[in-house]
């Protein structure tokens, strides 16, 4: 056995433990809570605030006629429990925001103590007129005592555990229907929605410009010509250019001079997404169109 270290560890990741008739070496003592320390950092640096679970927060009129929210465990659970700036908490014991006068908005808060890593009861409450977003707080809910007074348990900034579970889900927008980026970086690729009318929407200033898709790459459509009868091509978006060429194949038969209709310059077409193609040479020619979309 090495001088300074200990008889046992553990399998996985190979914490120090103290055997029989070991001798306690503080370095081995600070390697073993390095590498915990280590470990919850690695867990905690995700995610520094959210909620496990929560108690029943409710609004209540005072005789003296200020207001408080009151925050009271339900069940087996404790009031509120979570990880607040990476550390855990569990407040066991009803939790109040006292003297709300009214005719003003509050944000209500839980924040984090010095003491909060070393005893998970160590929180307290806060309250503002103002939001306050921080790594050391938790928002609560909102109190509107401007009117009639009300109690918003889920204001925007709020995150249960839940929450993060959507991130795991192809299903779920995690972050909301929009989300707000003033650079975003995508290093490989890029999925917008999962058919081909979804919209591009560039804004500049005051104007909003909306652009299919479909216009980013021009489609590819094959069709046979029928001649001065004309052939109707149908494509997955409106239609704003076409271009075609011959394939091989029908060897002998010419093409001729190519003319494209489109909606609501032929009557053959009866919807954007569509056009007619006339040739005056022969039917039954393999044709390319190239289609810009727009």
């Amino acid at each position: 056995m090495k001088e300074r270290s200990y008889k046992q560890q553990t399998k996985f990741f190979g914490i120090p433990v103290v055997g029989d008739n070991d001798r306690i070496w503080p370095e081995v003592e600070l390697k073993k809570y390095q590498i915990i320390e280590n470990l919850l950092l690695a867990g905690l640096k995700g995610m520094q605030c959210c909620i496990f679970n929560e108690g029943d927060l409710a609004l209540e009129k005072k005789q003296d006629g200020l207001f408080r929210a009151v925050l009271r465990p339900t069940g087996i659970h404790p009031a509120l429990e979570g990880i607040i700036g990476s550390a855990y908490f569990a407040a066991t014991d009803t939790l109040i925001w006292d003297d709300l006068p009214a005719g003003k908005v509050f944000y209500l808060y839980v924040v984090r103590t010095p003491h909060t890593f070393a005893d998970e009861k160590s929180i307290r409450t806060m309250y503002s007129e103002f939001e306050k977003p921080s790594k050391l707080a938790i928002l609560m809910g909102v109190v509107d005592l401007k009117g009639n007074p009300t109690l918003n348990r889920d204001p925007v900034g709020k995150i249960h555990i839940h929450d993060l579970e959507q991130h795991a889900s192809e299903t779920e927008n995690p972050h909301g229907a929009a989300v707000v980026q003033d650079e975003l970086l995508i290093r490989k690729k890029l999925f917008l929605g999962d058919g081909q009318d979804i919209d591009i929407v560039i804004r500049t200033g005051n104007e909003q410009i909306t652009v299919p898709s479909a216009c980013l790459i021009p489609e590819v459509a094959n069709f046979v010509t029928s001649g001065i009868g004309g052939t109707v091509v149908t494509t997955s978006a409106r239609v704003a250019f076409v271009q075609t060429s011959r394939m091989s194949g029908a060897e002998g038969k010419k093409v001729g001079e190519v003319s494209i209709g489109y909606y609501k310059q032929n009557p053959k077409v009866a919807d954007e997404r569509s056009f007619v193609v006339y040739n005056d040479g022969d039917s039954g020619i393999p044709m390319k169109a190239l289609v810009y979309h727009g």
